[in-house]
């Protein structure tokens, strides 16, 4: 058996060490998400013997592959790490900064999502993503996700959006855009077979 030195990895604020079963929660939820390992391994960027030597507890994920991770496979700390004091400093790139123009976007689509009066788990059910996903998303825990897309303006500024025309529609309205909340809400509970508000019902009021 293979006794691993723990990782020394910066984790954020509130989290003392990275799991021992690290390796297994990854390929479980591989599985599920992704099925092979290659699959992962291409969508993360990293050679597939990485991504195995990771699972099989034979190696600690580098900070922007454990990122990359968390992203692919819709996992939070909370899933990968026991909370505590971190005897090494606290990293601050496993969220955003302020400045950064994700944090801006994602703060924009709680307050649009809140104005249009969508509940995580009905806007969730639209668009693909899980609403613990979101909600990382909203709190700016998120780095790296499908959900974001960049580009740049004809001034060649940087520009950052969501890929989902739902989500995207519902930071204009967090932005204070000139797109209608009730509109917005109609256009979701008129497309999809769930009717939103039903969503909201079992939900009850701890979503937000």
């Amino acid at each position: 058996m293979v006794v691993m030195q723990r990782s020394r990895m910066r984790l954020p604020n509130g989290f003392a060490a990275l799991r021992d079963d690290l390796g297994d929660i990854v390929a479980a939820r591989r599985r599920i998400r992704f099925g092979g390992q290659q699959a992962l391994a291409d969508r993360i960027g990293i050679a597939r013997e990485t991504l195995c030597r990771i699972e099989r507890g034979r190696a600690w994920p580098q900070p922007g592959t454990m990122d990359q991770l968390l992203g692919a496979l819709d996992l939070g700390w909370d899933d990968v790490a026991i909370r505590g004091r971190s005897p090494n400093r606290c990293r601050t790139g496993g969220a955003m900064r302020d400045g950064d123009p994700r944090m801006e976007l994602c703060r924009a689509l709680r307050i649009g999502r809140l104005h249009a009066g969508l509940r995580l788990r009905a806007l969730a059910a639209t668009c693909g993503a899980s609403a613990s996903q979101l909600s990382r998303v909203e709190r700016g825990e998120v780095l790296c996700s499908s959900l974001f897309v960049e580009d740049s303006d004809a001034s060649g500024c940087r520009r950052v959006t969501f890929s989902h025309p739902h989500l995207a529609e519902l930071a204009k309205l967090g932005f204070g855009e000139s797109v209608d909340g009730l509109h917005v809400r109609t256009v979701f509970e008129d497309r999809f077979l769930e009717p939103v508000g039903r969503l909201n019902r079992l939900e009850g009021k701890n979503d937000e």
